[in-house]
């Protein structure tokens, strides 16, 4: 299975003027039943109280949300989303993470991911480039 992800770039001007920047890689390879481990760095602001969603998006269909992770006590499963699909994050590297345990062939999908800052009501995505 090749994963096909999307090159996410988006540039925003906050309140503070800064600029920030989500970026995943181009693609991911994994063979069926291995786990795949797929990146969303931010830029620009630190990751660690900042929730972070995933989408899975399959050719022609629309976007589907997949989950939210921010911590261990704050996290949600879409409905219908197998557990074999998670998040997590690496706050130092200011890295998020969506997991995939035991791929399947269905799961071949673009994925992307969007961070959001409650406080400051302001949602960074990715977009397709």
């Amino acid at each position: 299975i090749v994963w096909y992800l999307m090159f996410l770039t988006l540039l925003f001007l906050c309140y503070s003027a800064a600029q920030v920047s989500l970026t995943q890689p181009v693609s991911e390879s994994v063979k069926p039943g291995e786990t795949v481990r797929i990146s969303c760095t931010l830029s620009g602001y630190s990751i660690s109280d900042r929730y972070v969603f995933w989408y899975q998006q399959k050719s022609g269909n629309r976007p589907r949300y997949l989950l939210y992770f921010r911590y261990d006590s704050d996290k949600h499963q879409g409905d219908g989303v197998p557990d074999r699909f998670s998040g997590s994050k690496d706050s130092p590297n200011n890295v998020g993470y969506l997991t995939i345990r035991g791929a399947l062939l269905e799961d071949d999908a673009d994925y992307y991911c969007a961070i959001w800052h409650p406080p400051s009501n302001t949602l960074h995505s990715g977009v397709l480039l």
